[in-house]
């Protein structure tokens, strides 16, 4: 059993899963691994030259992956479940729906501490910790995704003249990180997957809707990124500036969403915060 944790540091996505895995027949892990595409691998110290047949193959699939040994100890159970509970104060990992995730957990761990060390904050914006279930996607292997051009072309790897390309009509870098992780992960539940049509053709047959939620989420900024940067203390008055412009967004964005019938839309519209206190402080200030 292989235990996975990634983490993209600029949005504080922190995701983690396990794989049953062997040397002989790592293509389940390997196809993860494409997907989510890492800039950086941790690894047990102890089993980096024993794992080196798989990362030498991952290199070669992800180009220039950072190989990078940690102590031992880090994974070791208590360490990496105590890491993550001081980090999100709670008294174990329940609440996120990863109890049983015994060696990702482990991995997971690792990881943080690893943040802790090279980053040199208390990574606030890490505010969650989401299981990656493999049963609720599609399993589309890498030699498959290549030849469907999900994300880049077959010659030159492109993003332009793929299935992204064409489908990306997002008008946020949040909206279109979405998009490719869903065409990376499709759903495979017929609920899930009938919920999200019906928000679809609601949209489509209420032009206006559209148009006009278009033009709200055109003027709104890279909100993760935003908050990575300041949580991390890179950022600047230009940032907050670029969080109250979005910010004053909200109130039209849900009034729109309000004359919606669909069910993922009516969720979106009762769980959306406008953050009214916010916007007053950033806009006074």
């Amino acid at each position: 059993m292989a235990g996975l944790a990634f983490v993209d540091i600029s949005t504080g996505r922190f995701q983690l899963t396990e794989l049953d895995f062997s040397l002989r027949h790592p293509e389940a892990l390997i196809d993860v691994f494409t997907r989510l595409r890492p800039a950086e691998l941790l690894l047990p110290q102890s089993r980096f030259e024993e794992l080196a047949p798989l990362t030498k193959d991952l290199q070669a699939e992800l180009g220039q992956l950072c190989l990078t040994p940690r102590p031992d100890f880090h994974f070791e159970p208590q360490t990496a479940l105590t890491a993550l509970t001081e980090h999100f104060h709670t008294a174990n990992l329940a609440g996120f729906g990863c109890d049983h995730f015994t060696a990702a957990t482990h991995a997971a761990g690792a990881l943080l501490h690893y943040l802790h060390e090279t980053q040199k904050t208390d990574l606030a914006h890490i505010k969650q910790l989401t299981p990656l279930h493999q049963s609720g996607f599609l399993v589309i292997d890498d030699s498959s995704r290549r030849n469907l051009e999900l994300t880049e072309t077959l010659v030159g790897g492109q993003r332009q003249g793929s299935l992204l390309a064409a489908l990306d009509q997002t008008t946020t870098p949040m909206g279109a990180r979405l998009l490719r992780r869903w065409l990376l992960f499709p759903l495979q539940d017929q609920t899930q997957i009938q919920a999200r049509l019906d928000s679809v053709e609601e949209l489509l047959h209420k032009s206006d809707v559209r148009r006009q939620l278009q033009q709200l989420l055109a003027a709104i900024y890279d909100m993760e990124r935003l908050c990575s940067r300041l949580i991390l203390g890179h950022g600047n008055a230009r940032d907050l500036s670029a969080i109250k412009t979005s910010l004053a967004q909200l109130p039209a964005i849900h009034q729109l969403l309000s004359s919606c019938t669909s069910p993922l839309l009516c969720e979106l519209t009762a769980s959306l915060d406008l953050l009214h206190d916010l916007h007053t402080l950033l806009d006074n200030a």
